[in-house]
């Protein structure tokens, strides 16, 4: 498997560490973020929005979950995950 000139591993296996981040705001609330830990570093790969309750909350996780399987689906198929999906190769 062809490597990305940006991303030392492989593609495949560099949507592995994908998770909902859950963080409190200044204004209380909690943002919903898909993040991703490579080499013990955190990375906001997108984030989804702001919940000021719990059934918004629950909200937002269950589309950053669908999010996340589509990210890693979009991996299996094409080979190829990298950030704000920069850079694609066959």
């Amino acid at each position: 498997m062809q490597n990305c000139h940006r991303c030392p591993e492989t593609s495949q296996t560099a949507s592995v560490g994908l998770f909902v981040r859950k963080v409190r705001t200044g204004s209380g609330a909690a943002a919903v973020q898909i993040a991703r830990t490579r080499r013990g570093k955190q990375t906001i790969l997108e984030h989804l929005g702001s919940a000021y309750d719990d059934a918004q909350l629950a909200a937002l996780v269950v589309i950053a979950r669908e999010r996340i399987a589509e990210m890693t689906r979009s991996t299996s198929e094409h080979g190829v995950f990298t950030e704000n999906q920069g850079c694609v190769f066959g």
